[in-house]
């Protein structure tokens, strides 16, 4: 099934140039998991280049202290953010998911602005869901 069908995690968004202390605010007010980077040029899109979960918070409170001032991008490692299309399927999710090491990604639209995040939760309750209707029929005719 392509992603654009399944329920997706709304998108938390802030400019690749907040601050450490703007995303935890902001994470915090939207009592989200994750929040999604984004570089804007002049007259066009917003595109994602960049995401940071609660995770990735830990790690960098645990090796930057408590200067919250520094940069969300000077204090991230990771500068390849892996996405997925709304047309791409939910085994190509399940796919880049399990060979990126990662649970969430972000979901493009086809002018490349973020549509949504698709989380292993989105997933497992797509599959849970799929299968419930491909198992009752059966259940119902041993009744």
């Amino acid at each position: 099934m392509q992603i654009r069908y399944l329920n997706l995690t709304p998108a938390v968004q802030l400019p690749h140039e907040s601050t450490l202390q703007q995303v935890i605010a902001i994470m915090t007010q939207a009592e989200t998991e994750c929040v999604v980077l984004t570089h804007s040029q002049e007259g066009k899109q917003s595109q994602p280049v960049g995401i940071v979960t609660e995770r990735d918070l830990v790690i960098l409170l645990l090796n930057h202290g408590t200067d919250l001032s520094i940069g969300i991008t000077n204090a991230t490692t990771n500068s390849h953010l892996i996405t997925i299309h709304e047309k791409d399927s939910s085994r190509r999710a399940i796919k880049l998911m399990s060979q990126h090491g990662v649970h969430k990604l972000p979901v493009l639209r086809e002018d490349g602005s973020l549509k949504g995040i698709l989380t292993v939760d989105n997933l497992l309750h797509h599959l849970a869901n799929s299968n419930q209707r491909l198992i009752s029929p059966v259940v119902e005719s041993m009744m």
